[in-house]
């Protein structure tokens, strides 16, 4: 009897120990699963959706992002059933007798640095699962309303649906600097103030009708007011802290939107602290510092990482195809125009920032790009022209642009070369590249025994002239274009 309640023993020892590891082989594939959710597939949904806030598409976004919420839900319901079964087999052990061989406890120490391990994966989980679906608009104005929207993508596998009564989502407006501390574990959120006002912070966390997404839709909140800052000491040469000065007028001032679920609970698993935060973002206050704020921000979309950890910086300098592709996205994003920018009118772009016919080509700066004068003789940048620009076609010249009837990005010297080419006299439209947010016309002018014909270009008209009167106006009064048709 005794020999055979030892080989039972055994038996028991043996089982256990192979359960052990069966389990500590499941709790490592989800971990894998879950860094590869998490890390790639999660990653690029946020970074394409990063990129399409300056014009890159991302027609798929809620459908990838539904796609990667039933791997979440997987994930979630696995971790809950490894879970349950750990609690299940330690209360067994604890319950059970214990023998000089210390093997139940043994066993039952195992089963709890497994259950530890379990826990911090669905803690991870649950965290990574919050996430702003859609971001407010990068740039926010005070006592304007922003739109955005987070979602629990983790579903009701872990019983969440059961304390959504009385659960709510929190916002506020925090500064970059804490919240890339927040990010690195170096801040609690309950401990970040807020540094502006935000008028309707808090939305219900509920349920849609197919009862398949957990969202919170913020469509009425307003920034009413937003605290001064400070920009950080500068230290360096006098050349240095000149640039740096420029640079931190729209560098330094960034903030973000600090989400948080409470109270958040998971069934018998207690309360966890759940936040996300939006990506940086710019705010005005007044509409003469949105140039600064979009340049800022575009180049932030475009080039930084998504993420916010230690010890990432900002990108310094991109060569021109980066940059170019980002410009032609944002073009048709800004203006709501048709027709984008071509080949050609990209190459007279680039032409503004680089030495043209070099092979050795540097990368293009941000200080190069948004605050460096386009030229000696020129009192703006190369982004300050180009946003004024496309202020001017979103305003005044949308229809010109569509149908192809300005020529727009063209220098002087080629418009002028361009119209005397032609047999018959015409005029041509462009962009000034003397006055900011301007559009001249050009035209030929032929003496009276049409011997010698001349081009010329009318002082350029602003976006305040246009309202004044409209440029098809302009042209149908025009004394020096009546004869061309």
């Amino acid at each position: 009897m005794q020999r055979r309640a030892s080989e039972i023993y055994d038996m028991v020892i043996q089982k256990r120990a192979e359960v052990i590891k069966k389990m500590n082989e499941g709790t490592n594939i989800i971990s894998v699963l879950q860094n590869t959710l998490i890390n790639e597939r999660l990653y690029n949904w946020k970074n394409q959706q990063k990129l399409a806030q300056v014009g890159v598409p991302f027609d798929n976004r809620d459908t990838m992002l539904d796609e990667i919420q039933l791997e979440f839900e997987f994930l979630a319901e696995q971790n809950f059933q490894l879970h349950t079964y750990t609690c299940w087999m330690l209360d067994l052990l604890r319950r059970g007798p214990n023998f000089h061989d210390n093997n139940a406890q043994t066993t039952a120490s195992n089963l709890q640095t497994l259950l530890d391990q379990l826990s911090k994966l669905i803690f991870v989980l649950v965290s990574q699962s919050f996430v702003a679906s859609v971001q407010p608009e990068p740039v926010l104005k005070t006592q304007h309303k922003f739109m955005t929207e987070v979602r629990l993508l983790i579903g009701d596998k872990l019983g969440v649906r059961q304390h959504l009564a009385n659960t709510s989502v929190n916002v506020k407006i925090i500064s970059e600097e804490e919240a890339k501390m927040l990010s690195a574990n170096q801040l609690n959120q309950k401990d970040i103030k807020s540094v502006g006002t935000i008028s309707s912070d808090f939305e219900k966390l509920i349920i849609d009708e197919r009862g398949h997404r957990f969202a919170a839709k913020f469509n009425n909140s307003k920034l009413t007011r937003i605290a001064h800052r400070k920009p950080p000491p500068k230290a360096g040469g006098a050349t240095d802290i000149k640039i740096t000065a420029l640079l931190s007028a729209a560098t330094d001032q960034k903030y973000a939107l600090l989400f948080n679920i409470t109270p958040f609970q998971i069934g018998l698993m207690g309360k966890f602290d759940v936040w996300t935060l939006s990506l940086p973002l710019m705010v005005t206050v007044h509409g003469s510092q949105d140039c600064d704020a979009q340049g800022s921000i575009l180049w932030h979309r475009a080039f930084a990482s998504v993420t916010r950890a230690p010890g990432s910086t900002d990108i310094a300098a991109v060569p021109w195809s980066d940059l170019s592709t980002i410009l032609k996205h944002k073009f048709s994003i800004f203006t709501g125009a048709k027709r984008p920018l071509m080949d050609h009118e990209l190459a007279y772009l680039s032409e503004k920032l680089i030495v043209p016919n070099m092979t050795d080509q540097k990368p293009i700066t941000f200080y190069r790009f948004a605050k460096q004068n386009l030229r000696e003789d020129a009192n703006f940048s190369f982004w300050e022209w180009f946003f004024s620009i496309m202020q001017l076609i979103k305003q005044k010249l949308l229809k010109f642009w569509d149908e192809g009837w300005l020529v727009g990005f063209i220098s002087k010297n080629d418009a002028s070369q361009a119209m005397l080419m032609c047999e018959q006299n015409s005029f041509l439209m462009r962009f000034s590249d003397t006055l900011t947010g301007a559009i001249s016309i050009g035209f030929v002018y032929e003496d009276e025994n049409g011997q010698n014909r001349s081009a010329f270009h009318l002082a350029p008209f602003t976006i305040k002239d246009l309202e004044q009167l409209s440029l098809a106006q302009r042209i149908a009064t025009c004394q020096q274009l009546k004869n061309i048709r």
